[in-house]
């Protein structure tokens, strides 16, 4: 993920942090939490699209499978 860099400022819960600290290298910090937020974003999109499509199904008739 090559992309310009982006500072955000935001406070996690210290257990949290404690455990990232311990786990992980400093050096590594920053492309782990970086992967992961990425990760939850388009678990997001995700839920948001499924939602939308269950949405949008609201009210039409169901198919029946197999007969």
């Amino acid at each position: 993920m090559n992309q310009t860099p982006h500072i955000l400022s935001f406070i996690i819960d210290r257990n949290i942090a404690d455990e990232l600290e311990q786990l992980m290298p400093t050096h590594q910090r920053d492309a782990f939490v970086s992967q992961a937020i990425a990760n939850e974003l388009a678990m997001h999109r995700r839920k948001m699209v499924v939602t939308e499509m269950l949405e949008d199904c609201v009210g039409m008739p169901i198919i029946a499978r197999g007969k």
